[in-house]
């Protein structure tokens, strides 16, 4: 893992990405303490110890909540227009229509997606205020004293709640492209750290053993079962007929494709227990391509014949990079810069270049 890290930093690029996220957190959590006026946060701070309901919504809010600021509603209403939209995907014609569309149906929905954002923050925005104004503090004074959905300071201050969440989403949608990771969830992750320092001085003043015991086995059990479902393999099987072609007989007999699931599909599977057939697998990027049952081995033959038109050297470097990738971004392109000094100076570049001058196949060697 420290390997990882140190040549993480050694990247140009990705220190670039890295410094980038650390900078944008640095701006949210100057964002958490912007307070919204009109909140009595005396009263407010009563109430959040009191509610264990209003104390959640706050770890999510990464403490905007307890200070009320202009990020009180964190990220939570993107995520409810995200799951909205992919809830309207399966039955809506035209949403099914762009999701087939790759990257442009994506990027569509997307946007889809930003649209719904702002009413879902106007309309969590005014819960927010409608709930917290009929609490009391211990001074006995109202979280929101003057709550009224005609005044000018309710509406500047739901237009300010809604400001912020907006502010929020931009933010992990510039990390998601400048950065590394998903943006969303890095604010989040920062929200809970954040927290981590008062939640742990609080159980060292009042330390419940039982309870912390408690939260670390169901911590290792999420984290188990988190891991289980993201290494989670699909196995499809494959089974081959004995077929000749020419002079070559190629012998049948059963394997299969370890497939990786995505995270979302793979919970689709476990908790309503449906098969991916062939079509579906298709457009989540499983398979690379749904052919007749008769044209499998074709298909694959032709496939293999046209990889093996490339030179050895650079099918064996695209291999293991994009291996790595997966597991190691440092590394890959640490491997990568090793694999354009081999390829680049090997007598298969240079073959290449003659092939492509006197215009005819090339005849790689290997090295």
């Amino acid at each position: 893992m420290f390997d990882a890290l140190v040549n993480a930093f050694r990247a140009p690029d990705i220190r670039r990405r890295i410094f980038y996220v650390l900078g944008m957190l640095v701006i949210v959590r100057f964002l958490a303490h912007v307070p919204v006026p009109g909140v009595d946060r005396d009263a407010l701070g009563d109430v959040l110890g009191a509610q264990g309901f209003l104390q959640l919504l706050d770890l999510f809010s990464g403490g905007g909540l307890a200070s009320f600021s202009i990020i009180a509603l964190g990220v939570n209403p993107y995520i409810n227009a995200s799951i909205i939209m992919q809830l309207m995907t399966g039955v809506v014609p035209r949403l099914q229509q762009l999701q087939r569309e790759g990257e442009y149906g994506r990027n569509k929905i997307n946007q889809y997606t930003r649209y719904l954002t702002v009413p879902m923050a106007l309309l969590q925005s005014y819960g927010y205020l409608a709930i917290l104004s009929g609490q009391t503090g211990s001074n006995g004074q109202r979280v929101i004293p003057a709550f009224d959905l005609a005044s000018f300071e309710t509406l500047t201050m739901i237009a300010t709640l809604t400001a912020g969440s907006v502010l929020l989403m931009w933010i992990g949608e510039l990390i998601t492209e400048r950065g590394i990771g998903n943006g969303i969830s890095f604010i989040i992750f920062a929200g809970i750290v954040a927290r981590a320092p008062n939640g742990l001085l609080t159980f060292l003043r009042t330390p419940d053993w039982a309870a912390g015991l408690a939260f670390g086995v169901m911590a290792v059990a999420a984290v188990a079962v988190i891991v289980y479902i993201q290494e989670g393999q699909r196995r499809i099987p494959i089974q081959y007929a004995s077929r000749v072609r020419g002079r070559r007989m190629y012998q049948g007999g059963a394997t299969f494709l370890p497939l990786r699931v995505p995270l979302g599909v793979a919970l689709e599977m476990l908790l309503t227990g449906d098969l991916v057939d062939a079509d579906r697998a298709y457009e989540i990027g499983l398979v690379n391509r749904v052919v007749p049952a008769g044209d499998v081995l074709d298909t694959a033959v032709e496939l293999a014949e046209r990889i093996g038109d490339n030179g050895p050297l650079g099918v064996a470097a695209v291999k293991e990079i994009a291996r790595l990738v997966l597991v190691d971004t440092g590394q890959a392109n640490a491997r990568q810069r090793h694999w354009q000094k081999v390829v680049f100076s090997s007598e298969d570049a240079r073959e290449g270049a003659t092939a492509f001058v006197e215009k005819r196949p090339p005849v790689w060697k290997g090295r």
